[in-house]
């Protein structure tokens, strides 16, 4: 409407603007502003009075809605000085307010304002080099900015960012979290985050490189908080450094300390806290009685430590380097046994309040005990990320093995169960989210693809590769791999569908499809896999235990896949003519592995014309007992 009839945006906006003032579900309205600021910059840029309205109100806002819509609007800030300079002067106010998730979402839009201007580093060189400057100035800034103007505004929000890291620790949780993201797309931006980031980090650690984790928990009378989730400090440093794309700082071996690169120095310090505490050992670390809330937090603390050093000595080698590949899995070794000692605590010595919050990322639900407390923050812990993940668990599948250096890492790597295990739950964890969230770590669509393509492609090559599961953590790898394969699939055609092909041919050892093949023709060769798989599980080659967790996430891939096929097609046609005849055939009298099969059978009946004669054949045979097929005639 906006489109044919600029005219009626001011009062649209208006009026929207209103709306979402007045409402608590306010989902729809931002993705509302969203897509019109996307697809009708121009005439948004006549709503300035209605955008500033909506700034005004952004310490009403939670800090998810609030990202949302500063993330929005704010691609208008570079075309509209007025409006940013609003935006600046509303966030440096909710920066210094009393409330912590006000606080929150200043730093959010700090930084998705950072997102769009870019931080020029001046350099004297060809006339050809400065024209390209101009033109990306021209394409990524108003045309009245200038490079000077650029870093004298990000050097202030710079400025602003790092009195957060005096705030309370949630705040600083939100600027790492996100920090990464901005980097990604504003990479110039990355020796000044770095130093930043550094000179904090450096007052949790010691001059020899041990972590100094009393100072990451206070004790206030009865009650113990976190006050600096160091692990998400360590990821960050790396994660921005990772994700500018200057991944060159990895591959120096030997960094002066001297150096004047702040880079270089943040590289440096990691790199000595991560063979400091891979030759450590838990006993090491002095947290006091573990069944107080306060050793807890510290045990909890140094897990994430262990898993943010895991991830940067993945960011840096240790899919090539033998001596990186030890650390790696002293790291996790390590993590692993800080994790057991939290679980033998929550086993029935511990507060049961523990055990309760072990999982939220914050909780802040008022401790009931006899003595009056104050509510308790807690920090989920660190995750590797996603190109980390992607990088191992690739690694496992597609290492050169004439490469002797890699074949010896690979050797090292296989017997490491656990290990393995441990980055496919986390994988099959982003993917969950990602499922529900749209999101993975601020990744672009490309990036997302790219990765999830080598990690789905990998774990699908694991279970075509897996005969004979013969104990409980190759069983649990086993169905960790096919319910993050049902989430990855999923996941892309519900946010991502644009890309489903990308994947699919990625799952199938391709790394771009041909112009022209059609989708339904890669969805096809899936479907292949899949049905390859389901037919193995049910052969009664497998444990029926097995076959029971496994069948439900072939049955649901294959029926996420059946939904983007044309009903009338050849291809549904055989895949619906499959499921029949395993349906009418397969021996099974356990009801949780024959009722997937129904309820796929029934989902694609759904679109077919043949579907109740069929039904109806299935539940007049004399195979109740069998497969406990309902009477669906």
């Amino acid at each position: 409407m906006i489109r044919k009839f600029p005219d009626s945006a001011p009062l649209i906006v208006k009026k929207l603007a209103e709306r979402l003032q007045d409402v608590s579900n306010d989902s729809q309205y931002i993705t509302t502003f969203c897509l019109m600021v996307q697809h009708n910059p121009l005439s948004m840029l006549e709503c300035k009075v209605s955008f500033t309205m909506l700034l005004y109100s952004m310490e009403y806002r939670g800090l998810v809605s609030a990202k949302r819509l500063y993330t929005g609007i704010s691609p208008l800030f570079r075309s509209s000085g007025a409006l940013r300079d609003s935006a600046f002067l509303v966030l440096r106010k909710l920066l210094h307010s009393c409330l912590e998730e006000v606080r929150q979402v200043a730093v959010v839009g700090f930084l998705e304002i950072l997102k769009h201007f870019r931080f020029y580093v001046p350099t004297i060189g060809s006339s050809l080099s400065q024209t390209s400057m101009s033109s990306q100035a021209t394409v990524d800034v108003h045309h009245s900015q200038t490079s000077n103007s650029n870093r004298a505004f990000c050097s202030e929000l710079l400025k602003l960012l790092q009195c957060a890291l005096s705030q309370q620790a949630s705040v600083r949780l939100t600027l790492y979290q996100n920090l990464p993201e901005v980097v990604s797309r504003n990479p110039e931006l990355l020796p000044e985050c770095i130093k930043m980031l550094r000179c904090h980090l450096k007052f949790f650690i010691d001059p020899e490189a041990v972590v100094q984790v009393d100072m990451c928990i206070t004790k206030d009378g009865h009650n113990s908080h976190v006050i600096e989730p160091l692990g998400h400090l360590i990821q960050a440093i790396h994660q921005s450094i990772l994700r500018s794309g200057k991944i060159n700082y990895f591959a120096k071996e030997d960094i002066d300390p001297k150096s004047e690169d702040q880079v270089d120095l943040g590289v440096l310090l990691i790199r000595k806290v991560v063979t400091k505490m891979a030759e450590s050992s838990v006993d090491d670390y002095v947290v006091g009685d573990v069944q107080e809330l306060s050793a807890q937090l510290k045990i909890q603390t140094l897990s994430s430590v262990c898993i943010a050093l895991a991830d940067f000595c993945l960011a840096e080698n240790a899919t090539t380097n033998v001596i990186a590949a030890k650390r790696l899995v002293s790291l996790y070794e390590m993590q692993t046994r800080f994790d057991s000692l939290l679980s033998e605590v929550g086993k029935g010595k511990a507060p049961k309040r523990t055990k309760k919050r072990k999982e939220n990322p914050i909780d802040e639900s008022p401790i009931t005990d006899d003595t009056p407390k104050a509510p308790m923050k807690i920090f989920e812990k660190c995750t590797p990320s996603l190109q980390s993940i992607s990088a191992f668990i690739g690694f496992l599948k597609d290492s050169n093995q004439t490469i002797a250096n890699e074949k010896e890492i690979l050797a090292f790597f296989k017997p490491q169960i656990g290990l393995r295990l441990w980055f496919a739950q986390s994988a099959f964890s982003k993917f969950q989210a990602f499922c529900n969230s749209k999101d993975i770590e601020g990744l672009g669509p490309e990036s997302v693809t790219k990765f999830s393509g080598t990690i789905a492609r990998a774990l699908l090559l694991h279970c075509q590769n897996t005969r004979q599961v013969a104990d409980d953590r190759s069983s649990a790898m086993y169905c960790t791999a096919l319910n993050c394969l049902h989430d990855i699939i999923l996941g892309f055609c519900k946010h991502n569908p644009t890309k489903l092909g990308r994947l699919l041919t990625a799952m199938d050892q391709v790394e771009r499809p041909a112009a022209g093949i059609p989708l339904e023709n890669q969805i096809a060769k899936t479907l292949k896999h899949l049905k390859d798989l389901l037919n193995h599980l049910l052969s009664g080659r497998e444990n029926e235990d097995l076959v029971t967790k496994a069948v439900l996430p072939i049955v649901g891939t294959l029926i996420v896949l059946s939904d983007q096929l044309d009903p009338a097609g050849a291809e549904y046609t055989e895949l619906f003519d499959w499921t029949h005849n395993l349906c009418k055939n397969v021996e099974c009298r356990e009801s949780s592995i024959a009722k997937p099969l129904i309820n796929l059978l029934a989902h694609l009946s759904m679109a077919s014309e043949s579907s109740p004669s069929i039904l109806e054949e299935l539940a007049k045979e004399d195979r109740r007992e069998r497969l406990k097929i309902p009477n669906y005639a």
